[in-house]
């Protein structure tokens, strides 16, 4: 199921450095591939969500997407790192950690 999860975060990042790659350059190709992405991504949330709790794996895939995104606009496109999105990332990684720990799935409401 990590290789699941690993695809989704990764599916889910991809589009946003493609779509800016065919900003830069008009190329239908980056929308192409970003349409795939995508594709991969609905696949991957169906493997995932038939057996997990998606109050927990969706919020976890959302964060793991956005640093991937983070760490993708410092390398392909030189952006820079601000201190606040320095904590934001901190956070973030936080979070997965809350998230996905047991104690977390002890705690039921009922609605």
């Amino acid at each position: 199921m990590l290789f699941w999860f690993f695809v989704a975060a990764v599916a889910a990042a991809l589009p946003i450095p493609f779509i800016k790659y065919y900003t830069n350059t008009n190329n239908n190709l980056w929308i192409i591939a970003s349409a795939i992405s995508y594709a991969v991504l609905i696949l991957s949330y169906s493997i995932i969500l038939k057996d997990e709790n998606i109050t927990i794996v969706y919020p976890i895939l959302k964060v793991l997407s956005v640093l991937i995104v983070v760490f993708a606009g410092l390398f392909l496109f030189s952006n820079y790192l601000e201190i606040k999105t320095i904590i934001g990332i901190a956070l973030g990684a936080s979070s997965i950690y809350l998230l996905s720990s047991k104690l977390n799935n002890k705690i039921q409401l009922d609605f």
